[in-house]
């Protein structure tokens, strides 16, 4: 670990071994070293010990500075731009939905009905084919149901049975 400390700081990891004999022969091991600097230098070395280098420590700092400065431009949050006054969007009504569900499940709803009955791996082929998960789609597609007719579109697991009774009552 001492190693690995060395090297961090920049220092010969092979230095470490004599810096800890020197260490453990000192006669006062567990008081603070001295320092000796001459006035008016930023370097300064303590007696058996190593030294900070001032300059790097600064100049590391500026680094530091500068790459936070760029990363503070990469990672501002884009205001959202206004849209124009000038321009005015039509709301197109999307007629292919049915019942408040996206495009895809309506699309895949339309399939659904289209017969009474249908095997498991021939309606995962069908949502496949769609790039719609089977049971997630059915689902959405049940759920809306309910929530709108209090009765499922799809009854059974295998084969699926399309009640009879909700076919009279979506808009198709």
């Amino acid at each position: 670990m001492l190693e690995r400390v060395y090297k961090a700081l920049q220092l010969d990891p092979q230095s470490l071994y004599s810096d800890l004999h020197v260490a453990a022969s000192s006669p006062s091991l567990g008081s603070p070293q001295t320092t000796t600097s001459m006035p008016g230098t930023a370097l300064s070395k303590p007696v058996g010990g190593f030294a900070l280098d001032q300059e790097r420590i600064a100049q590391l700092q500026r680094e530091t500075e500068q790459v936070s400065a760029l990363l503070a431009e990469v990672f501002v949050d884009d205001k959202p731009s206004e849209p124009d006054e000038d321009v005015v969007e039509e709301a197109v009504e999307d007629t292919s939905a049915i019942c408040g569900l996206d495009a895809d499940h309506s699309a895949f709803l339309r399939v659904l009905v289209s017969r009474s009955e249908w095997m498991r791996d021939e309606l995962e082929a069908v949502a496949s084919d769609m790039e719609l998960m089977l049971d997630g789609a059915l689902e959405q597609i049940n759920g809306m149901a309910f929530d709108r007719f209090d009765m499922p579109v799809t009854e059974g697991e295998d084969p699926f049975e399309i009640n009879p009774e909700i076919m009279e009552k979506l808009p198709l």
